[in-house]
């Protein structure tokens, strides 16, 4: 579960991605002026997961253990590896070209925190809002994205949650080496330009990919990902009453649209706020919270390869 909330005693969840496929906003908790930044919050949780391996790898996690169990440790352990980059991501993401967006989370130093390491990350870079947004999409995604999971069958990432082992190659540990590296001129230079001269996020994946490489942070070829997402999303649809689709592959542009929308939902009432601690939709951010995640929400997509 990622959620997007204040960081005060008791504190209140403003919305929460299942880690799945849809998130929750909560609408009696958000200011109207803040509901753009929350549900773009969200949104980039959805992007991130369900565009890299290790998020496909997690989604895989959740729907094919009918007892949830395995399920539920796996997903777990692959959350607590990854919760730095997710949030980063999402709460730098949401503010890109929103006046005073930063705004929305002051006095909220966790996801400050989260927004400084976006800022350490492609801060020091000459890039443009544009390349900004380019840039914290692309490298989160491929900080989540070791190769080594992309040389896995569909049955062996179903076995990860079951083996105990550690994963490797965890998002969190690789962003602290971007983080240094990127620090570097030589590292720097060549990327600030990949972003700002490339439009098409396939045209940029591959030299990224081969330059992170060079710094120690293995990442999958495009069409080795592609192909892999592919296999996950088709296993995971012999367990799942209604299909994942990817987006390109067959899929009609209005139809990923509405179902995109789809994802979102919107909670109006307070009623239910005594329950929030303990819902599906309202679980505590601690990455030791070992319940199932939910089932997909109907009309699930992957985002396997944004532009």
């Amino acid at each position: 579960m990622f959620h997007c909330e204040q960081d005060h005693l008791g504190h209140i969840v403003f919305g929460a991605h299942d880690g799945i496929g849809s998130w929750t906003i909560h609408l009696d908790r958000v200011p109207e002026v803040a509901q753009h930044v929350v549900t773009q919050h969200e949104y980039a949780h959805h992007h991130l997961q369900s565009s890299s391996a290790w998020g496909m790898a997690m989604i895989t996690s959740a729907v094919v253990d009918d007892s949830g169990t395995a399920a539920s440790a796996a997903w777990t352990a692959f959350a607590r590896a990854c919760r730095s980059v997710h949030e980063m991501f999402a709460t730098y993401f949401s503010v890109i070209g929103i006046d005073d967006g930063l705004e929305h989370y002051r006095g909220n130093m966790r996801y400050l925190r989260y927004y400084g390491l976006g800022t350490a990350l492609i801060g020091g870079l000459p890039l443009s809002p544009a390349g900004r947004k380019r840039a914290i999409e692309d490298l989160s995604r491929a900080l989540m994205s070791p190769a080594w999971l992309t040389e896995l069958t569909f049955d062996q990432v179903r076995r990860l949650g079951q083996s105990g082992d550690g994963l490797p190659g965890a998002p969190d540990a690789r962003l602290h080496v971007l983080i240094q590296s990127i620090a570097d001129e030589s590292v720097s230079t060549p990327l600030a330009r990949l972003f700002e001269e490339t439009d098409d996020s396939r045209d940029r994946w591959d030299p990224l990919a081969a330059r992170l490489s060079a710094l120690g942070i293995d990442c999958p070829d495009h069409e080795d990902l592609m192909n892999w997402t592919a296999v996950m999303v088709d296993g995971c649809n012999e367990f799942l009453p209604v299909s994942i689709e990817i987006e390109g592959r067959g899929s009609d542009p209005l139809m990923s649209l509405v179902e995109n929308h789809s994802r979102e939902r919107l909670r109006l009432h307070s009623q239910h706020r005594r329950d929030a601690a303990t819902s599906e939709l309202g679980r505590t951010n601690d990455p030791a919270d070992q319940r199932r995640p939910g089932t997909p929400h109907r009309g699930t997509r992957t985002h396997a390869d944004p532009r």
